[in-house]
């Protein structure tokens, strides 16, 4: 009987380790999701547009954004994950690129 409860017990502390890591990893695939959105629209459409890709439903905070006319880097947070992105432009008609 009390290998049973001992087994009961190490698995229901696995399956809560595995959920709480399985809301990290989808916490920080939703701040880069945001970040890259919000820096291509940056280096397309000017500094002012990040603000529109950061919905205040999703906790989502916008915590730096550094713009020139060459490059955009945004830094979000999201639930306490900082996510960073990079994105250039050409100037030469062609589509803007995410730089990892």
């Amino acid at each position: 009987m009390l290998f049973v409860v001992v087994t009961i017990t190490l698995s229901c502390l696995t399956l809560g380790g595995l959920v709480h890591s399985a809301e990290l990893v989808i916490d920080a695939q939703q701040a880069q999701v945001v970040a890259d959105a919000a820096a291509l629209a940056c280096v397309i459409n000017g500094q002012a547009s990040v603000q529109q890709f950061i919905n205040n439903d999703d906790d989502a905070e916008i915590v730096d954004v550094i713009s020139t006319d060459e490059y955009c880097q945004v830094t979000i947070d999201y639930h306490n994950t900082l996510r960073n992105s990079f994105a250039v432009t050409t100037h030469a008609n062609h589509l803007s690129t995410l730089q990892r």
